[in-house]
């Protein structure tokens, strides 16, 4: 066993300006000391229970935590569930100094220890168990819904992980509700909403903890996460607050997501405005009877909301509805008929302040007249009694005569020292105060009672308001699911129609580039055809007349005896050499320029030749055309140059022959 002992070292926990900081010793079952702080602060105090899982903490005042109850409540919630903390200088609900009780175990203490021998101290009394265990008041527990993890950024898969997550949530949500309900246990939800599902869910279940994890167990998977907290709203050490003053009060309620709330007594003191978001039902109830008991609750709408009716109903109180939903104008009124009636400057922040008090001003307006003809009567016969009680029992729908001879009953009780027995009325009336003071001694029992008598009726109206609830939010979420589908549906009918497009296209260009190699084919084929017929002859192809192109060919060249020329780019030192080698050049086009240059250096040229093309320096001619041109280019070339040139028309003509031999002999 650890035990955590603290005492104050300086500072005050109700100030702003100097927070406390303790002095911390943590002891084990030896007595022995683990842990050792001068000064810390709260937060560190927290964190060392959790770090070395203590199971007691000693202090000698519980207030040197914080300096109210309900604040003290919020910082028991924050300790391990198993700590126990102890506030050693109480025994048997009397104060008991921390000298007397340090003589108990041993200690004898001649003066005043120094903060870290005092926090010594109180964890050996704690670990001994001296003193009195300080305990939260539980009335309500939440259970918190929510994510296993965080959802980062990312593509489907991401989005998959999401939805699962949500459409787990939602799955546990309605387990819980049906559990809840199962056991009849009143609560609230706070549900956010997303699309797919749910991403958390927020229940203020009305039941302590162990109640609640009787039925639902705290846990944590892979999708979701569920916790279990208790919501500590008071401590239990002495009872030495003042006790509060039991006022007959009017509450005004402006219910929603900022809730506002306004309490007035019977005499038209405002005795509390505020608007406060996150108020549930026992949040306002504890504010409620802070001031005195509630008589009537009223709000400015007609019907009513749902969550004031409950509120109305635990209460076991009357609920003022008006006849018609109060609007701005009239709202502003009802305050300024407040203000001067009682003569104050009254600030309202917010309009759900307005509502909130525009609502209880109605309730009260609608009593006016009883108020005032009680208050003349009693003021006439001078009756000392208290007209706020007296005003009460008129909303109890007692009539001004029963109220007058109640009053007149009680007022001769105090002289004559005798119960006047009022009528079987007042009988009652005075048998309702008796349990109205019972009921606000024991706020809890009170709340309890009042769901056991109400469960029949509230229970049915809460199986078909949830059933509903929950058929309105499945409609929904099929809506979505479905549009997610259509979405998903026409985003991959977009996908396949473009790969379709993208395919024809495809095939579109595999077709036609078919085509051209298959008319290519054809045209080889064709050349070949020619060819092996004798009726075309193979011939070497340069681009432009040049020694590098003639070089590059000059095996072919040197065969065939002619060369087709494509361009008409001609080198001189290519044109001497095409001479010296008896080549005869053949162009598919060329002009008189082009021809007077060859002629001029005695070259015959053969010009408008068809001519198809094999690769990149290969060419094919018709044999037959050949010859014509040749012969053409011949006469031309010796009507022109009428000199003696290096070939002759015998040259020509023997190297046609020389041509048609050699095909025939191949063919041999």
């Amino acid at each position: 066993m650890l035990v955590l002992g603290i005492d104050i070292f300086k500072g005050h926990p109700s100030s702003n300006t100097v927070p406390p900081m303790y002095s911390v010793v943590i002891i084990d079952e030896n007595r022995g000391p683990v842990v050792e702080m001068l000064e810390a602060s709260l937060n560190t105090v927290i964190r060392l229970s959790w770090e070395y899982s203590v199971n007691r903490i000693g202090i000698d005042n519980i207030y040197e935590l914080a300096p109210t109850s309900k604040d003290i409540a919020k910082i028991l919630s924050l300790f391990p569930s198993y700590t126990e903390i102890y506030q050693v200088t109480i025994d048997n609900n009397v104060f008991v100094s921390l000298a007397e009780q340090a003589s108990k175990i041993g200690i004898t203490l001649t003066s005043k220890p120094k903060p870290l021998q005092t926090a010594y101290i109180c964890a050996l009394l704690a670990l001994k168990g001296v003193g009195t265990a300080v305990k939260g008041l539980e009335r309500k527990t939440r259970i918190i819904v929510s994510r296993a993890r965080s959802i980062g950024s990312g593509g489907s898969s991401s989005n998959r992980y999401t939805r699962g997550m949500r459409t787990a949530i939602l799955r546990a949500v309605k387990e819980i509700k049906t559990l809840l309900e199962r056991e009849k246990l009143d609560y609230d939800i706070v549900i956010r909403k997303s699309s797919g599902g749910l991403d958390s869910a927020i229940f203020t279940v009305y039941a302590d903890s162990k109640t609640v994890q009787k039925i639902i167990k705290p846990y944590r998977g892979s999708d979701i996460r569920i916790l279990i907290k208790p919501v500590y709203t008071d401590i239990v050490v002495l009872d030495n607050e003042n006790e509060v003053k039991k006022k007959p009060l009017i509450i005004g309620i402006d219910p929603g997501i900022e809730t506002g709330l306004a309490i007035i007594d019977l005499s038209l003191n405002v005795l509390h405005l505020e608007s406060t978001k996150g108020l549930d039902r026992l949040d306002i109830i504890d504010k409620i009877y802070r001031y005195g008991i509630p008589a009537i609750i009223s709000v400015d709408t007609n019907p009513p909301p749902e969550s004031v009716k409950k509120l109305a109903s635990m209460l076991g109180v009357q609920l003022f509805v008006p006849n018609e939903t109060l609007d701005t104008e009239t709202k502003e009124k009802l305050i300024e008929w407040l203000k001067k009636r009682k003569h104050i400057d009254l600030i309202i922040n917010t309009t759900h302040e307005r509502d909130a008090l525009a609502a209880a001003i109605r309730a009260y307006k609608a009593y006016e007249r009883k108020f005032a003809e009680l208050e003349r009567k009693l003021l006439e016969m001078d009756l000392d009694v208290d007209i706020d009680e007296m005003k009460y029992m008129l909303l109890k729908s007692y009539s001004v005569s029963q109220v007058l001879e109640f009053a007149i009953g009680k007022h001769l009780s105090n002289i004559t020292s005798q119960e006047t027995i009022p009528t079987k009325s007042i009988s009652e009336y005075t048998k309702a105060t008796i349990n109205c003071e019972n009921n606000v001694k024991n706020l809890e029992m009170k709340i309890q009672e009042l769901l056991k008598e109400n469960e029949v009726l509230k229970q049915r109206f809460r199986e078909i308001e949830n059933k509903l609830e929950e058929l309105l939010f499945e409609r929904k979420f099929v809506q979505v699911r479905q549009s997610q589908h259509d979405f998903v549906k026409d985003r991959e009918i977009t996908r396949l129609s473009d790969q379709v497009k993208q395919l024809q296209y495809l095939l579109e260009t595999l077709r036609s580039k078919l085509e051209e190699l298959t008319n290519e084919r054809n045209r080889y084929l064709d050349l070949l055809v020619s060819i092996m017929m004798r009726r075309a002859i193979v011939l070497p192809r340069i681009k432009n007349l040049t020694l590098n192109h003639l070089n590059s060919l000059k095996d072919l060249i040197s065969i065939n005896r002619f060369i087709v020329i494509e361009s008409n780019y001609i080198a001189y030192d290519a044109l001497k050499y095409l001479k010296s080698l008896k080549i005869i050049p053949l162009f598919e086009k060329c002009d008189s320029e082009l021809e007077q240059i060859f002629i001029k250096e005695e070259i015959p040229i053969i010009c408008d030749t068809n001519i198809d093309k094999i690769g990149e320096n290969l060419a094919i001619v018709n044999l037959d055309d050949l010859e014509q041109s040749l012969i053409i280019a011949i006469s031309r070339f010796k009507s022109v140059k009428r000199t003696s040139s290096n070939i002759s028309l015998k040259d020509l003509i023997k190297i046609i022959s020389d041509y048609r031999n050699s095909l025939i002999q191949s063919d041999g």
